[in-house]
């Protein structure tokens, strides 16, 4: 999926499929193997490439530090959906 430009700190909720290994070595393998899962993963937009994008899940915002890094390959995005806080 082709991403619009996401604006850093943004709050976005992509979905996604994650890849799938089986055993290693000889065996039979089962159905289950195969499987590939969905994800939801929600945060921050942190960077963002033709090819990828970079969320976080916190922010210090004090010392400009990130906590919780996750890159998703953008061919591996099936949706998203940008997220507004409510008004109170």
């Amino acid at each position: 999926m082709r991403l619009p430009h996401m604006n850093q700190w943004e709050m976005l909720m992509i979905t996604w499929v994650d890849s799938a290994a089986g055993e290693a070595g000889w065996h039979n393998p089962t159905k289950a193997e195969f499987e590939i899962d969905g994800c939801v993963t929600v945060g921050m937009a942190y960077a963002q490439s033709s090819d990828r994008i970079v969320l976080i899940l916190s922010r210090a915002t004090l010392h400009d530090q990130i906590d919780g890094l996750i890159t998703i390959p953008t061919a591996a995005i099936t949706s998203y959906a940008r997220l507004v806080p409510k008004k109170s």
